[in-house]
């Protein structure tokens, strides 16, 4: 698999769309009730997600994430005091083709930035035409030419100690009111499981013929993340229990928690090397 920015839109994401985005979201900030002080403060939190700053690239296979995406997850009980363990400052990008995930960790609060790009149809092209919105800097300024794509984002919180998270109202598509949970899983998946990763920087191959092959083609350091869990395959005509991930307490009075997972187990049987996919080829 070629990475690369035609391929990944988080890693084509430049400074002048996010000066864009931090301005027009400044601007339903400050429309909104409320002391100066606090607007301004999240202000400060959505350039901090937004930009590239110590940013770290993170590209799932397919084994991985579909694990990540099984896990049981229930948004009535959903305590976000276990995701407190993740280092201050930490800020990692979720690369998945047309969509990413950035998310960024303060003391208080995980703030997520999603962001979908698609090709324009002939009637958005004419609504954009219609509005003189151009693509790219240089076209911003004189004002002429169209863009070849349609960008939406999607803004969320989660509040560490409150146990508590802040949602978009009216998400646009292909966001929906579930998106969250999909970013939830794959953030329980990398930073409180056993990954495999391989660190591919710019330029550089990874990987066999027997598993799958990635070449670095962007400027960016991107991290491939795999699971030790789907490395054995159990085949048997004998009762099975299947495999399962598991939030395992951990810590002084069992306090946080760490993603476990439970080998499928039987009586009889044998094990083989499983194959592994590559998300979005």
């Amino acid at each position: 698999m070629k990475i690369s920015p035609d391929k990944q839109m988080g890693l084509n994401f430049p400074v002048w769309y996010q000066k864009q985005i931090i301005l027009e979201r400044t601007n339903e900030m400050m429309a909104k009730e409320g002391s100066y002080e606090l607007k301004k403060k999240a202000i400060e939190e959505i350039s901090e997600v937004i930009s590239d700053t110590n940013n770290k690239f993170y590209l799932f296979t397919d084994a991985a994430y579909q694990i990540a995406q099984r896990l049981k997850f229930d948004e009535d009980k959903f305590d976000a005091n276990f995701l407190s363990v993740i280092p201050n400052g930490k800020k990692v990008t979720y690369l998945m083709g047309d969509t990413f995930y950035r998310w960024y960790k303060s003391e208080k609060k995980i703030m997520v930035f999603g962001c979908n790009q698609k090709k324009l149809t002939d009637d958005l092209k004419d609504f954009y035409e219609t509005r003189g919105i151009a693509p790219d800097i240089e076209e911003f300024k004189n004002r002429k030419a169209t863009p070849e794509f349609d960008v939406r984002w999607y803004f969320f919180s989660i509040h560490l100690e409150e146990d508590a998270y802040s949602l978009p109202p009216n998400p646009l598509a292909p966001f929906t009111n579930d998106t969250w949970i999909e970013f939830i899983k794959m953030i329980i998946f990398t930073e409180l499981s056993e990954l495999e990763t391989v660190m591919l920087e710019p330029n550089q191959k990874s990987g066999t013929r027997k598993t799958e092959r990635y070449f670095n083609e962007s400027k960016s350091r991107v991290v491939i993340v795999d699971s030790a869990w789907s490395k054995k395959l159990i085949k048997s005509d004998g009762f099975l229990v299947s495999g399962h991930s598991r939030m395992q307490p951990v810590g002084e009075g069992s306090r946080y928690r760490k993603l476990i997972w439970i080998d499928t187990f039987e009586k009889e049987g044998y094990t083989r090397e499983a194959k592994m996919l590559n998300h979005n080829k």
